[in-house]
């Protein structure tokens, strides 16, 4: 049976906390994300991974999204097992804010 797509999903991101973008077990095929940092001035640097209770695998680690920059990620680069891992974003700092669109 093929996985169902993920509904689209907008998230705004703005402290160093670690956010699970999408929870472990959700039946999904995630066709792209967007990471745009809308800071003015400020370099975003983020982390995107999965994680199971053994083990984190980063996507990117520390990746500098510079100020008014969108990052988009296609299915190819973003695929993996949901019924696995969740998938979390996290930044370096608490000044920076980045909207994130799941597709």
């Amino acid at each position: 049976m093929a996985k169902a797509y993920l509904s689209p999903h907008y998230q705004k991101i703005s402290n160093t906390t670690a956010v699970n973008l999408i929870p472990v077990g959700q039946l999904n095929r995630v066709r792209s994300i967007s990471l745009a940092n809308i800071h003015e001035s400020q370099t975003a640097v983020t982390d995107l991974y999965i994680s199971s209770p053994a083990n984190d695998f980063y996507i990117f680690k520390g990746l500098d999204i510079p100020a008014g920059v969108t990052l988009k990620l296609e299915a190819d680069e973003i695929e993996y097992d949901g019924s696995i891992f969740d998938l979390y974003i996290k930044l370096a700092d608490s000044n920076d804010t980045v909207d994130v669109i799941i597709r």
